[in-house]
């Protein structure tokens, strides 16, 4: 072969090699191949829950499988994970002083990350591994719920209040700004009273509420998840 078509030779693989690079660093997508938060999220779930006591007592290798994965509109961002899962017994957490019937047990999980840290991790809606216990079924305090709060204590302390009843008459709307992410607020209407319920879109809020009555009557202040009702002003 002659120099000069050896020179041609050389130039044209070192003009396909970077191109070739370059491909592979994209995965051929033309993006990086760097996880996305969900995927992390994902990847974090897994390896909590095998280091959990659950699934580290009696897990059966190979049977951990994703099912859901969900993206929850707050700030920070919520990543809810639901895995499946198999065990060589029944029950939870740590058995090992517990006689156990030979039993292959599935379970679900349900883990929530956050920042990339778990903050919550329930097995079957009924075992709260996060804390290694049995689930507390109140441990939510759900808005409608800090609304009858706040409904019995305006009446048990103002007496212009004392005949306030929420009823099947009233109006409800959604006043949550559009495209505000982290943010739900709700409106109640009825028999001359306004009620504004504001809350962040995460675990376990604050409820924020402004209440206010034709008569001049206003009370602004929160209810949070121990059911404690603070007024901000009087």
């Amino acid at each position: 072969m002659s120099r000069t078509i050896s020179t041609i030779v050389a130039i044209a693989l070192l003009s396909i090699f970077p191109a070739l690079s370059i491909y592979a660093g994209t995965n051929g997508h033309g993006s990086d191949t760097s996880e996305n938060p969900i995927t992390e999220a994902k990847e974090l779930a897994v390896e909590w829950l095998r280091n959990a006591p659950t699934y580290s007592f009696d897990g059966i290798e190979g049977s951990i499988r994703i099912i859901d994965s969900v993206i929850l509109e707050s700030y920070p961002e919520q990543y809810v994970i639901t895995i499946v899962f198999k065990c060589a017994h029944p029950s939870y957490g740590d058995r090992s002083d517990v006689v156990l019937a030979q039993v292959i047990t599935e379970h679900t999980a349900v883990i929530v990350v956050v920042e990339s840290t778990v903050q919550s991790a329930v097995i079957d809606g009924e075992w709260d591994e996060f804390n290694v216990r049995e689930k507390v079924v109140s441990e939510l305090l759900p808005p409608e719920e800090a609304l009858d709060i706040l409904i019995t204590y305006l009446r048990e302390n103002y007496a212009e209040a004392s005949e306030l009843e929420i009823t099947a008459d009233w109006s409800v709307s959604d006043l949550t700004p559009e495209g505000l992410l982290g943010l739900s607020v709700s409106e109640y209407r009825g028999d001359s009273w306004t009620i504004k319920l504001s809350h962040p879109v995460v675990w376990k809020p604050v409820y924020s509420f402004e209440v206010s009555n034709e008569s001049g009557f206003s009370w602004i202040g929160t209810v949070d998840q121990s059911c404690n009702v603070e007024a901000l002003t009087e």
